[in-house]
């Protein structure tokens, strides 16, 4: 999929929730993040994300937006793809 930059987008909402790959077959689930988006036109954009960027986040938060496949790679001064 390719990467998707949208110019300004809002946090409207955060997600944390226990996840069970294979009910019954792991004793403890893996903890998964998301964060919904709201663009100036209504549309609703969820993106799922990593512990950090859950925390680095607050709802109200807005700026440009980077995503590729529902992955946040740039969100305004907040967050940003680092290579090695």
């Amino acid at each position: 999929m390719e990467t998707r930059i949208i110019e300004h987008a809002k946090v409207i909402k955060k997600v944390a929730y226990d996840y069970f790959s294979i009910p019954g077959d792991l004793p403890f689930p893996s903890n998964e993040y998301e964060i919904l988006f709201q663009t100036p036109s209504n549309e609703i954009i969820d993106c799922t994300c990593s512990i950090f960027e859950y925390q680095v986040l607050e709802e109200g938060d807005e700026g440009e937006l980077i995503i590729k496949d529902h992955e946040i790679i740039k969100f305004a001064d907040k967050i940003k793809e680092v290579k090695d």
